[in-house]
């Protein structure tokens, strides 16, 4: 259980840097409550080439802020390869750029996930931008990609609400 009004960069690390590589992580029962930005279970920023493999996770996420994931809350630079990953059961809940993996990609972030899914954690936002696996993918860049994923997950938004992605300037599916 974590719960926090003044720090924004939450989740079991606070930032993920280049060339960090989890495998096999379990995550249960998670309960996050922050009044700020960037959250995720697994980390609360991705900056850099960094690989999630084989990351489950189930429990409760909710922010008042902006940029809430299931695993990562936002990817601010390079590429965030997601394979094999599942969020389980739960509910995510914030403000905007909220997904059932990763809330959002800044600037000229990119992310390449594979066989990931997204089996019953609800994702809800207050405001516009939330998707079933990722709420936002700012980056115009190439190599934004989705493959082999599925979403099961109830989703709710006032603007920009997908099943998969909220909105997007760039992605192959």
């Amino acid at each position: 259980r974590y719960s926090s009004a003044d720090s924004s960069n939450i989740g079991l690390f606070k930032r993920l840097l280049d060339g960090a590589c989890l495998k096999r992580l379990n995550i249960q029962m998670v309960n996050i409550t922050s009044a700020k930005n960037n959250v995720g279970s697994v980390a609360g920023v991705s900056n850099g080439k960094v690989i999630l493999d084989s990351i489950y996770v189930s429990g409760n996420i909710k922010v008042i802020g902006e940029y809430a994931g299931g695993l990562v809350g936002k990817v601010e630079g390079d590429t965030l390869v997601i394979k094999r990953s599942r969020m389980l059961v739960g509910t995510l809940m914030g403000l905007r750029y909220c997904g059932g993996l990763v809330g959002g990609i800044a600037g000229s972030g990119l992310v390449k996930i594979s066989d990931s899914y997204n089996d019953a954690f609800n994702v809800e936002g207050t405001s516009t931008d939330i998707g079933g696996l990722i709420g936002f993918i700012g980056s115009t860049r190439d190599g934004n990609l989705i493959e082999g994923c599925t979403s099961n997950a109830t989703v709710y938004g006032s603007m920009s609400v997908g099943g998969m992605i909220g909105q997007s300037k760039g992605v192959k599916l």
